[in-house]
């Protein structure tokens, strides 16, 4: 479900990923902690694609999401076939002592040889296809849910319609949206509070109509920030159950960020940061 393979992330002179390697299978439920500034958080935004990696391959459900897709240059990128025009352009530049034009024309001439029809081109060119902003907004909207300590549902509309928002992202119509957001609302019993703003919820209400709005668009996997961080000890249970019940029924991946040690113990596996590295 998510593989990721030498994450490096910096700020200015501070590293805080010094090369994070981490497997998560479908349907698993894995708890991530660590002392805070660890770096839990920046990789949990970097596997949602919030924020890029420095360096490192990132797999979500099959598709690379990471920097060397998303963020990278075409510099090479494309092969020693192309290098290799534009070497021999250089070199005969050197040669009639005219190099720019023929670095230029190097160029020009690798690029055409790699856009064209010639099998052993046509895989390289589809893996040179940068995600743009727009496309990277959808994969994340259609593959990933997040949950976070703060549940930021939007104060001006009811509880069903913020569920529904994501699924009017991603092109589903209002008829379709409002079906799957009463399952979902069905599910976690809180049909009766559909029509009820956030204000007239309570903290444990609230973060369980973020999890409806996380799981609207059936993603494959669902990440969770400190999800209980502001909730009551009860209300903090209740969502722990809630996630391995979907997880058993549903069979959701969940990838959780916390500093709660219940649960952290009932996960599947609990995967500790330290100094920016899995201790």
């Amino acid at each position: 479900m998510i593989q990721a393979t030498g994450i490096r992330k910096s700020y200015g002179s501070l590293e805080v990923l010094k090369g994070i390697d981490l497997h998560i299978a479908k349907k698993e439920i894995v708890s991530i902690v660590g002392a805070s500034g660890a770096g839990k958080s920046t990789l949990l935004h970097i596997i949602g694609t919030l924020d890029k990696a420095d360096r490192g391959q990132l797999f979500i459900d099959g598709t690379e999401v990471s920097i060397t897709n998303y963020g990278k240059s075409w510099v090479g990128e494309w092969g020693p076939d192309f290098w290799g025009n534009i070497l021999s352009s250089f070199i005969k530049g050197i040669q009639e002592e005219n190099i720019l034009s023929s670095f230029i024309k190097g160029v020009l001439e690798g690029m055409k040889e790699h856009k064209s029809d010639n099998p052993k081109f046509q895989k390289r060119c589809e893996d040179c296809i940068e995600l743009n902003d727009t496309q990277l907004a959808a994969f994340r909207n259609k593959k990933i849910g997040f949950v976070f300590q703060f549940h930021h549902l939007l104060p001006e509309f009811t509880a069903i319609e913020n569920i529904c928002i994501p699924a009017y992202i991603a092109g589903i119509g209002k008829k379709e949206a409002t079906e799957k957001a009463m399952k979902l609302l069905e599910y976690l019993n809180l049909t009766d509070r559909k029509d009820h703003k956030p204000s007239q919820l309570s903290g444990g209400e609230q973060q369980r109509i973020a999890v409806a709005r996380a799981l609207i668009n059936e993603p494959a996997v669902v990440l969770a920030d400190e999800p209980s961080g502001n909730l009551d000890s009860k209300s903090a249970q209740e969502l722990h159950k809630l996630f391995f019940r979907l997880r058993d029924e549903m069979g959701q991946t969940f990838v959780i960020v916390t500093h709660n040690p219940e649960l952290a113990a009932m996960s599947d596996r609990t995967i500790a940061i330290k100094d920016g590295v899995i201790s």
